[in-house]
C-alpha cells in the first residue's frame, strides 16, 4: 500500500503541495533539516524533558539543566544542517534558543501541570482505510491540550483558529473518547527580542468533521496516485522553502539534490 499510515504532517504537506508529498512519502526522499527546524526540535525536546520531570516530581527542572538539554540536542541537529544555504548564524541561533527556553521556564512552565507529554495516538478514522497516527505535545491535568511551536513572528488569533493541527488533535481525542478542556499554542518567537506567546483556541464539531473530510480526500488522491504540482506562485514553491524545488521545477536529477533517502514507514510521526 502506498503510504501505510497518515499523520497530520503528511496531510498538511499534501495540502501545501501534492508533488512535495510524492517526493517525501512515495519516493522516500527526505530533505536535511534547515536551521529553523534544528532549533525548533531542540527547543521542543528541552521543554518536553522538563515536563517529563515535572510529571514525576511536580517541579520544573532548574533552568541550567534545561539549557544543557537544549544545547546538546541543538548541536546534534545543527551538525546535519548545511549552513552554506542558511541565512542564520549557528551560534546566534543557539543563543536565541537558550533565551526562549529561559523565558518559557520563567513565565509559562510554572503554570503548566502536565499529566502526559508526547502522548501518542493511533486511531481509525471513519471511512479512511489508513490509520491516523501522531503525538500530542502536552496534555495537562486539567485536560488542556498544548502544541509547542517556534516562529519568526507572532501569531494572530485567526492563524490559531484556522490551524489544522488543533483540528487533528481534537479528532484524535474524540475518537479515543477524550474531550480537551481547551487548546493552546505556546509559541516561542525567534526575533531580536525573543518572547513566548500563548494563543488559545478551540474546535467545533463542524471543524473536526471538516478534518475527517480532508483525510478522506488525501486518501483518495494517494490511492489514485494523483500528485500534481502546486501553483508556482505559492510561497512554498521556491528554493528557500522546498528542498525538492530544483528537481521539480528545473528538472535537475535527484543526484544533485541535498537529500537523505529514508523509508516511509516512520514518515507518519508528528514533529
Amino acid at each position: 500500500m502506498l503510504v501505510p499510515n497518515l499523520s497530520h504532517t503528511s496531510v498538511d504537506m499534501m495540502g501545501r503541495c501534492a508533488r512535495q508529498f510524492y517526493y517525501r512519502y512515495i519516493e522516500g526522499l527526505k530533505v536535511p533539516p534547515g536551521a529553523a527546524f534544528a532549533v525548533g526540535l531542540a527547543y521542543h525536546h528541552a521543554i518536553g524533558e522538563n515536563f517529563e520531570f515535572k510529571i514525576k516530581t511536580k517541579q520544573d527542572l532548574a533552568t541550567g539543566a534545561v539549557w544543557a538539554i537544549f544545547s546538546d540536542q541543538y548541536e546534534r541537529e545543527a551538525d546535519q544542517v548545511d549552513w552554506l544555504f542558511e541565512d542564520s548564524d549557528r551560534g546566534n541561533l543557539k543563543d536565541v534558543g537558550l533565551q526562549l527556553v529561559g523565558l518559557y521556564l520563567s513565565n509559562i512552565a510554572p503554570i503548566r501541570n502536565p499529566k502526559a507529554v508526547e502522548l501518542e495516538f493511533d486511531v481509525a478514522v471513519p471511512y479512511v482505510e489508513r490509520r491516523f497516527r501522531g503525538r500530542i505535545d502536552y496534555v495537562g491535568e486539567d485536560d488542556l491540550y498544548i502544541d509547542h511551536k517556534t516562529s519568526s513572528r507572532k501569531w494572530n488569533q485567526s492563524r490559531a483558529d484556522t490551524s489544522l493541527q488543533a483540528s487533528a488533535y481534537y479528532l484524535a481525542a474524540k475518537i479515543e473518547g477524550e474531550k480537551p478542556s481547551g487548546f493552546c499554542f505556546d509559541i516561542a518567537i525567534k526575533k531580536k527580542t525573543p518572547e513566548v506567546q500563548v494563543v488559545s483556541t478551540h474546535r467545533s464539531e463542524i471543524q473536526v468533521q471538516q478534518y475527517i473530510d480532508r483525510l478522506q480526500d488525501v486518501e483518495k488522491l494517494i490511492n489514485a496516485e494523483i500528485f500534481p504540482k502546486t501553483d508556482p506562485s505559492n510561497w512554498v514553491c521556491s528554493p528557500r522553502w522546498c528542498g525538492y524545488y530544483s528537481a521539480c521545477m528545473q528538472g535537475a536529477p535527484y543526484s544533485q539534490l541535498r537529500l537523505l533517502r529514508k523509508d516511509t514507514d516512520d514518515a507518519t510521526s508528528e514533529v
